[in-house]
């Protein structure tokens, strides 16, 4: 195929008359061509919600929508000004625009009206319409995290055990299976409900589809023969030959153990008993760790004596490894189970065939009492509402669909999972193929990495169409790469094409399965780097090395963006503290996990400790952290460990504070006599106020903040106490909620040191997965070698397969009892399951590569062995999917290798560099700079209103507001006010993030206050860069009126010469006929009281004299507040 036939189907795909899937490479304007479908579509609709349009993620979908209505706006325009349309887009807006006249529809005014979704929310609308119609009659909230239901629904299922009731057997089934360990047996039926949808319509039909186990199994059996028979056809009676002559030789042996294969004149029959012969034949071509023999032995029938046999079959399996796909073939008859299912499989399985309808049905009565569900729920009751019921008759929630939809699109078509899949076969089940209707479907195979989603990918690759109803969407490939350099795309070509698609060695024959074609002239800036790592010190040498490169892309393309992506968020880790380390600014959402970061684990104990008096690894934790740090003898002692617990924690605590032990240490009393106080007020007035500001109030009376040693981790603290509010009112309901809420809590990168350092862009550190649909100009890609596939065996495995006709199935099997002999079908599910898995890798590393615009940067780490060579890195590894092709570049010294040295061992904080902070035991708390949580008097209950015509320099102040925080981080005396170009773009890249509107004199009105206070001496002096200065610094207080935790955030603030000063920017400029003077005294009058709110919050947290003033960049002015004075104005010049 070529860029022509590229073209041609391109312009098929607006054929709105046809339906079609078409397979699109990364890069290729999948979005751009989903908007032209659509457009075509409304050129003939009725009306516009005959077109339902489906993504997968709220980015997409919003994305598509904003394309749309950005094309109709623009063709508006154009036909307002009677110019001409050349672009293609914008002739079918035209089109569209002549038709919404024509139509009344009004669709700029109407947006809603375009049905542009996810699939989620198209589940919810089809759930909350049409409830009636499933079993959960009522409409439920969906949620993202519903394992503490799932955990609510095991442990009443299991529960009944002791109750003698109809489903106890089976109970005692699973769990004599499980060891009788229970938690164990709630941790599978968690499992197991988390992924429900692709068992459930088969779990009624389980012990039928057991006892047709081994008729699936032998089906799959001569599917298997059927494709080997095939590829080795041409060398039947040679192989044959060479077979009978190695089994006479071996029969010589008379080893009665090995299975003797009869003589052959041509290959064996392909009923499942004689499997066992064919899997011994494939192993004389291939090892036992799945690759072609290199040399052959007496073993295989193959004595040395007999040198023209032996060299006849070396050649045959020179051959075989010559042809495509053969491999995996062979291999795949060695992992055929050749046995049935035994008894006690099948008990355990038809055990599980009545005991899970009944844990289904116990966690939709959970659903219902908490009126909340997951979206797997969602997914189930649409599919009830669209079946057909008992007597085959069409539901109204089809026949009501069917008269909205005539037109569907779907984006991510690999995505898409089986359930999803029969959601919309149901949809279209009463379509005809006359009534023109249409369905259109966009994806790649090569970028399907959610296996977990149980997608289609697999049967998306081999078809030629896919079939919805009566529907058939015809194939069409597009090529073209609109996105990357063509450096970068050759090379993605050769690198993933060169392999084999499951054990990840060099493929005989080159694949188009990667395949795109470039259309960008070639960037000189664009560059390929791959590095090898080896030494002692691989991972530090690596992030290090990383850290300086994205350092130098900002200096040098500060326009440019720059994508660190991670297999794993571990793997980040690192690698934020040598950005940390270099200064390199950076963000990362939902890469650090708040809940495993120190200062974090001590909120979580005294939460936990301050929730129930029995929690005594709680309050023990909270007794050795660094707020309190009692030594492991005196947490003996005090806590009266050698009586076995008689008395609770705090009682302990007030008993020895009263009456001190003598053995207890002078630091031990001093230690007591400064928190029991605390916690004891804590604890008696735990329920008398909300249980954020119980834990926030006793965390700062014990000292918290001075144990914080940066702002990023203070921001940590303030987020588990916002997070803690949400799911808390005066204590702690449900302590597994409130953890499983903490694990999903992720730092927030806003205020990192790093950010806060050197440069107006940040680098990104996300996961891959995150990453699908980004695109950046540099994207790195670290820790390749690292293992990423999990070898921990589940209790049970099961696949939905196809097979015969088309026909579905379920293979299921449980894993091997303790001492009993393996399971083959069990392990043969694990070797789908691990081949899917190296298939998927493969594809995640060529979604990271696709990413890049300009340069790519991989790198490994790499073992050299006593001969210095390079070993293979694991196959686990993402970098194995391309390793055979990239080895040898590295052999030939085209690929750079680095040795690292020893790295020395300095027990230090992860990210900043710093020991953690002990306090001493007579520690006084003082109120740091850097926190302020104090209940002090509202002084703006009385706020400042602005005017809707000032709502405009509001938004103007809000941008300027953040490029001054940009630009306070840079040295000032080196910034070059006179490239326009930088500000100009930052002042775009906040105002799209921020989502205000600019118009060009507003930008260049931007533009002249920047410029104003970076050539004012008073405007630098406030933007130095000096000691405790921060831009938009939030501080925390308590209100003394409602008792509540409020924020008041501060433009510009810092210490000079021992004394706090409060910057406020205002953005405002004097009218015609006002004098700056006149106008200085009016604004400083109309702040005063927000200006006094401030002094009087750092008054409270510090000893400093704050000092207040209002700047005005418009006119470079200054004007300090002061109470006691009308005005204090200071003009410099």
């Amino acid at each position: 195929m070529d860029i022509k036939t590229d073209e041609i189907n391109r312009k098929l795909c607006l054929d709105p008359t046809k339906s079609f899937f078409v397979s699109a490479p990364a890069g290729s304007g999948k979005t751009s061509l989903l908007v032209k479908r659509f457009m075509a579509l409304l050129a003939i609709a009725n009306n516009p919600e005959e077109i339902l349009a489906i993504t997968f993620t709220r980015k997409a979908a919003n994305e598509m929508k904003e394309r749309l209505l950005k094309s109709l706006e623009e063709a508006q325009k154009v036909s307002m000004s009677n110019s001409y349309n050349t672009n293609e887009l914008n002739e079918l807006a035209s089109i569209v625009l002549q038709r919404d006249t024509e139509k009344g529809w009004k669709l700029l005014e109407s947006k809603n009206r375009l049905r542009i979704q996810t699939i989620d929310s198209f589940c919810r609308s089809i759930s909350a319409q049409y409830a009636l119609e499933t079993n959960l009659s009522i409409n439920l909230e969906s949620i993202d995290n519903a394992e503490p239901m799932y955990s609510d629904a095991a442990i009443s299922v299991l529960s009944n055990i002791e109750k003698k009731s109809t489903h106890s057997d089976e109970l005692q089934v699973i769990l004599k299976y499980l060891g009788n360990d229970t938690n164990l047996c709630i941790n599978l039926f968690i499992s197991l409900l988390q992924t429900r949808e692709q068992w459930l319509p088969y779990i009624f039909n389980l012990e039928m589809i057991i006892n047709n186990l081994s008729i699936l199994i032998c089906d799959m059996a001569n599917e298997a023969i059927d494709k080997l028979e095939i590829l080795l056809k041409k060398n039947e009676h040679l192989l044959c030959k060479l077979i009978n002559f190695s089994e006479e030789n071996l029969m010589s042996g008379k080893n009665e153990e090995i299975i003797q294969i009869p003589s052959l004149s041509s290959f064996p029959s392909k009923k499942l008993d004689r499997l066992p012969i064919w899997k011994k034949i494939v192993t004389k071509i291939i090892t036992s760790q799945g690759r072609y023999r290199r040399s052959l032995t007496k073993n295989q029938g193959f004595p040395a004596t007999f040198k023209k046999e032996k060299s006849e079959m070396l050649d045959l399996i020179s051959w075989c490894a010559e042809q495509d796909n053969l491999l995996e073939n062979l291999i795949e008859i060695t992992k055929l189970p050749d046995t049935k299912a035994s008894e006690s499989d099948k008990e355990i399985l038809i055990a599980f065939s009545k005991l899970l309808p009944i844990l289904v049905a116990e966690l939709n009565l959970i659903f219902l009492a908490e009126g909340k569900c997951d979206h797997t729920q969602i997914l189930i009751q649409s599919l009830e509402a669209t079946s057909s019921n008992e007597n085959n008759q069409i539901s109204e929630t089809i026949l009501h669909l069917d008269h909205q939809i005539k037109h569907i699109l779907i984006d991510e078509y690999q995505d898409t999972s089986k359930s999803q899949l029969r959601l919309f076969q149901n949809i279209t089940s009463n379509w005809t193929s006359d009534d023109n209707r249409t369905v259109f479907c966009v994806g790649d195979s090569s970028q399907s990495i959610y296996g977990f989603r149980t997608s289609t990918s697999n049967e998306y690759e081999v078809d030629e169409k896919i079939i919805f109803g009566p529907i058939e969407c015809k194939k069409l490939d597009l090529l073209k790469n609109f996105r990357s350099d063509p450096q970068l795309v050759n090379w993605i070509n050769r690198a993933f094409n060169s392999t084999d698609k499951y054990k990840n060695e060099k493929a005989q024959i080159l694949s188009e399965e990667f395949k795109s074609i470039p259309t960008k002239a070639n960037d000189p800036h664009s560059h390929l780097s791959i590095k090898g790592f080896f030494g002692n010190n691989c991972d530090e040498e690596e992030s290090k090395q990383i850290a300086k490169e994205c350092k130098k892309i900002l200096q040098n393309f500060p326009e440019e963006t720059i994508a660190v992506l991670v297999r794993s968020k571990k793997h980040a880790k690192e690698i934020i503290e040598q950005f940390e380390k270099f200064s390199v600014p950076w963000e990362g959402n939902d890469i650090e996990s708040l809940g495993k970061k120190p200062h974090v684990t001590d909120m979580i104990s005294l939460s936990l400790a301050l929730t129930s008096i029995a929690d005594r690894v709680a309050w023990l934790s909270l007794l050795r952290c660094p707020m309190i740090g009692f030594s492991l003898k005196d947490l003996m002692l005090i806590t009266s460990a050698n009586e076995k617990y008689k008395s609770s924690v705090i009682t302990c605590l007030i008993d020895q504070f009263e009456n001190p032990s003598k053995d207890i240490s002078t630091h031990g009393r001093k230690t007591l006599d400064r928190i029991v106080p605390i916690l004891k007020t804590a604890w008696d007035h735990r329920r008398k106020i909300s249980f954020r500001m119980c834990i926030e109030n006793t965390w700062v009376a014990l000292g918290g903040p001075s144990t914080v040693n940066s702002n990023h981790n203070l921001k940590d603290i303030v987020d588990f106490l916002d997070m803690l509010e949400k799911y808390t009112d005066q204590f702690l309901i449900k302590v597994p909620e409130f953890r499983e809420a903490v694990n999903t809590l992720f730092s927030s990168t806003e205020n990192s040191t790093a950010a806060s350092k050197n440069d107006l862009n940040k680098v990104i550190i996300m996961t891959i997965h995150k990453s699908k649909g980004l695109e950046f100009d540099h994207v790195f890609l670290p820790k390749l070698s690292k293992q990423t596939l999990n070898d921990e065996k589940p209790l049970f495995r099961w696949k939905e397969i196809t097979h015969g006709t088309n026909q579905n199935s379920l293979i299921v099997a449980s894993r091997e009892q303790f001492a009993s002999d393996k399971n083959d079908v069990f392990e043969y599910l694990g070797y789908l399951k691990r081949k899917e898995q190296f298939a998927e890798e493969k594809r995640l590393l060529y979604v990271a590569c696709t990413r890049a615009i300009k340069t790519l940067h991989l790198s490994v780490e790499l073992k050299i062995t006593d001969k210095d060579e390079i070993s293979p890195p694991s196959k686990t590894s993402l970098i194995a999917a391309i390793w055979p092709f990239i080895s040898k570049k590295f052999i030939d010294n085209n690929h750079r290798l680095i040795k690292t040295e020893e790295k020395q061992n300095i027990k230090n904080d992860m990210f900043f560099n710093k020991p953690h902070l002990q306090l001493p035991a007579d520690y006084d708390t003082p109120y740091p700079e850097t926190f302020a949580l104090r209940s002090i008097k509202d002084s703006l209950t009385d706020p400042v209103i602005e005017d809707p015509e000032n709502l405009r320099l509001k938004n103007l102040g809000i941008i300027f507001h953040k490029l001054v925080e940009q630009i306070s981080m840079l040295n000032i005396n080196s910034f070059k006010i006179t490239n326009d170009h930088i500000l100009i773009t930052q002042i775009k890249r906040i105002s799209t993030k921020l989502d205000i509107k600019l118009k060009a004199d507003e930008k260049e009105k931007l533009l002249n206050a920047i410029r104003a206070t970076l050539s004012d001496d008073k405007g630098l002096w406030i933007l130095k860069n000096r000691d405790y200065a921060q831009s938009e610094k939030k501080l925390n207080y308590l209100c003394n009126e409602t008792n509540y935790i409020k924020s008041s955030v501060i433009d510009r603030t810092f210490v000079y010469e021992n004394q706090r000063w409060i910057i406020d920017f205002k953005f405002s400029a004097p009218a015609k006929d006002e004098s700056i003077t006149s106008f200085i005294e009016q604004q400083l009058k109309r702040y005063s009281k927000q200006l006094e709110h401030y002094i009087d919050l750092f008054e409270k947290i510090e000893r400093k004299n704050p000092r207040a003033a209002l700047y005005f960049p418009l006119i470079a002015r200054f004007a300090e507040y002061d109470k006691f004075a009308p005005v204090k104005t200071l003009k410099i010049k």
